[in-house]
């Protein structure tokens, strides 16, 4: 794929792209000309992590995704929501099985998708050739798609004028199932939540658990505010304190529990434990549609940081152990220490703050600022990256901090115009930025598009 980055021009590959230690490396396309959709391979000789932001259809970020052979998915459409997969295939030529099954894990569809080598797809639900006609005009369920040889992928979720991104859950291999115990048993952590009114827009939260195996699981649902105390919500009608327990997940299913964005702002996090291997993830309605994926338990990470140009990121974090310090270091995008900064909070505490709002030990121009926060804490925790671009919202992962040698990233994108969405009357509209961080020498990104015979849908 041709494209511009930072105002050069490319042909399918950047060579030899130095990445500053502790520095952060952005590439920003221009949105011109016609539109072209495809996948991002970044290949590092040290360990790297790194996000894509897009813009112009809303504003939406996604992470590196996994290289795997079978993942599960929810899929929710009505409400306003349309979702979908993009996926790209890592391997040579294959055919990959899609599986659609119903709130309660019946199969109601099957499909078949043959990719050629480095070939992306990204399709809504309601576009594939499924063998059956399922109803899916008010749609609660999962997609479970599998492969013989790797692949990447991540959910795409589109309303009438917002475009989001969510990660999918791998079902096998050695990155399936983190976080569960050898009894099956697992919790999973989700580092912002928030539901109410202020200042005249309002916040709901959808709570999507889904199952990942045969048999049906037992969970309980854990809301706590910033200071770690139980949050009253109304979760489908019905009052909860602070949890809500005996939730039944069917084999292979899904349940769906919303708030009712009502009453004053109140933000905290969430806790899922259950007796059985489960996935979910929270969208958040009011500014803009947002997913976040559940966070991993760590004690140390680091995200990539932007403001200016009229968006504005920061860190939203739940402590997971005793009263702890949590100490931050904000480095420019050459890796220089600018600032650091602390945060007391106490068990189960959450806080959420932008760049702007930390107390930092020295004054920092954020007018154009591109870097890195690192977070360092005695006990475990869990963070998500918040990002706000005129009034809309959206969330990144972080990254944990652990040695390692040469890596390669994925990363699946998807237009929405590409998706059969309303086209809009400029032909620019889709606004990539490419971020890489961490401690690496050097860096190759590869942009691969789609197939001649495919460009064209």
């Amino acid at each position: 794929m041709t494209i511009d980055l930072n105002g050069q021009e490319f042909e399918g590959s950047v060579e030899d792209l130095p990445v500053a230690p502790g520095g952060v490396v952005v590439l920003e396309t221009d949105g011109s000309g016609s539109l072209q959709v495809g996948s991002v391979t970044a290949t590092s000789d040290i360990e790297i992590s790194g996000v894509i932001l897009f813009r112009g259809f809303g504003v939406a970020g996604v992470g590196s995704s996994k290289r795997l052979k079978q993942f599960r998915a929810p899929m929710i459409r009505g409400r306003g929501l349309n979702p979908g997969i993009a996926i790209m295939n890592l391997e040579a030529e294959q055919s990959i099985g899609v599986e659609l099954r119903d709130e309660f894990g019946s199969v109601v569809a099957t499909t078949d998708l043959s990719l050629p080598p480095k070939a992306q797809t990204a399709q809504f639900i309601t576009e594939f050739e499924w063998d059956s006609s399922p109803d899916l005009s008010d749609f609660l369920g999962t997609v479970t798609v599998s492969g013989p040889a790797d692949f990447a992928a991540t959910v795409i979720l589109v309303t009438e004028d917002e475009f989001a991104t969510l990660p999918v859950t791998p079902m096998a291999g050695p990155e399936a199932l983190s976080g569960s115990s050898e009894s099956g048993s697992q919790e999973l952590y989700f580092a912002q939540f928030g539901d109410g009114s202020d200042a005249g827009t309002s916040i709901s939260s959808l709570i999507l658990l889904f199952n990942l195996g045969a048999e049906a699981a037992n969970a309980s649902i854990e809301i706590n505010d910033d200071e770690g105390l139980p949050m009253t919500v109304d979760l489908n009608g019905m009052e909860v304190v602070g949890r809500l327990d005996d939730v039944r997940i069917p084999p292979d299913g899904v349940v769906a529990l919303s708030t009712d964005g009502t009453g004053a702002l109140q933000t905290g996090s969430v806790i899922i434990s259950s007796n059985r291997e489960v996935s979910g993830v929270i969208l958040f309605d009011g500014a803009g549609v947002a997913g976040v994926g559940s966070s991993q338990r760590l004690t140390r990470f680091r995200a990539p940081m932007r403001s200016g140009k009229g968006l504005n990121t920061g860190i939203a974090l739940m402590n997971l152990g005793n009263e702890q310090v949590i100490e931050l270091n904000l480095r420019n995008s050459s890796g220089e220490l600018m600032a650091t900064g602390s945060l007391l909070m106490g068990f189960k505490a959450h806080t959420a703050k932008f760049l702007t709002e930390f107390d930092w030990d020295s004054p920092v121009d954020f007018t154009s600022f591109s870097g890195t926060v690192t977070a360092d804490g005695s006990a475990d925790f869990a963070a998500t990256v918040i990002l706000v671009t005129q009034g809309q919202f959206a969330t990144l992962p972080v990254t944990e901090m652990v040695s390692g040698s040469a890596q390669t990233l994925s990363y699946v994108t998807a237009s929405p115009h590409r998706l059969s969405l309303k086209p809009l009357t400029s032909g620019v509209f889709a606004l990539g930025t490419l971020i890489f961080f961490g401690v690496c020498l050097s860096l190759v990104i590869r942009v691969t598009t789609l197939p001649p015979e495919r460009s064209s849908e």
